[in-house]
């Protein structure tokens, strides 16, 4: 299945793009970012929680997002100037988003510390 996006909903977004280049690129990636953070789309309601995920991912696992050579992380500042935006992305109980994440590192280290026991 792709993964598709909408910034339809999104005000004075081409406003932001003109000002800054980088910003529409920003936009496209946060698709993404909501997919690593089981959120299909940035509400007034949601838009603190989807921004406490991703801050908590951000912190985790640093940023997935790249301008040229310079990694570049979302603000809080970008998620609130993207309210609107929407994504197929299934929503997901960020709790078991950080369950599957930790069980994934327990089982590389029991595969690490397997080989190093050999």
């Amino acid at each position: 299945m792709s993964l598709d996006w909408s910034a339809e909903r999104v005000e004075g977004l081409d406003e932001l793009h003109a000002l800054d280049p980088s910003q529409s690129h920003k936009t496209a990636y946060l698709c993404f970012e909501l997919m690593r953070v089981g959120v299909n789309r940035i509400t007034e309601e949601n838009v603190e929680d989807v921004w406490t995920r991703i801050d908590m991912m951000q912190r985790l696992e640093g940023p997935l997002f790249y301008y040229g050579d310079e990694e570049v992380g979302l603000t809080h500042e970008d998620i609130v100037r993207r309210i609107g935006y929407s994504t197929n992305v299934s929503n997901e109980n960020f709790t078991k988003i950080l369950e599957r994440k930790y069980n994934q590192c327990l089982s590389d280290n029991k595969r690490d510390f397997a080989k190093e026991s050999v």
